[in-house]
């Protein structure tokens, strides 16, 4: 089995599972995982953090608990809301070849956002996030020369 390969943030996590085998805490992590997400489906930023707050209560390290997190809502099918903006936040930057965003880039990553989130997160939210995300980090934007050129401002 391959290593399994996580982004975070920019971070990234890999743990190699023929290396790595779980024992009693870790299982009874993976299981507080899953029932967390029971009903829903999905986990928020604050239950994301609680899950994680848990994790190290129980002594295990943070990179093993995201990658845990990660794969448990991989394999369940659950939504993770970071994931969401980090995958809006991977095609922005997948897509700023001349260092600025256009309207047409920052759609695509809405339009990521929402598939990733199966709608679980409404579009006029996906775009104030990813509007936060471009501020955050002092990204340029385009705006278009004709009709609708304050778009990034309407938003």
């Amino acid at each position: 089995m391959p290593p399994l390969v996580w982004y975070h943030l920019g971070e990234c996590i890999s743990i190699d599972p023929e290396e790595t085998s779980m024992n009693d805490l870790e299982k009874r992590f993976v299981e507080h995982i899953k029932l967390r997400a029971i009903g829903d489906e999905f986990i928020d930023k604050a239950e994301e953090k609680e899950i994680l707050s848990f994790a190290i209560s129980e002594n295990i390290e943070v990179g093993k608990a995201r990658v845990a997190l990660k794969n448990v809502c991989l394999q369940k099918g659950f939504i993770l809301e970071s994931h969401i903006e980090d995958e809006g936040r991977r095609v922005l930057i997948q897509s700023m070849q001349d260092e600025q965003i256009d309207k047409k880039e920052f759609e695509a990553a809405v339009r990521k956002m929402l598939e990733v989130g199966k709608g679980r997160v409404p579009e006029a939210e996906c775009k104030k996030r990813m509007k936060k995300v471009v501020l955050d980090n002092n990204w340029k934007v385009r705006d278009g020369l004709f009709r609708g050129g304050d778009w990034f401002d309407d938003i």
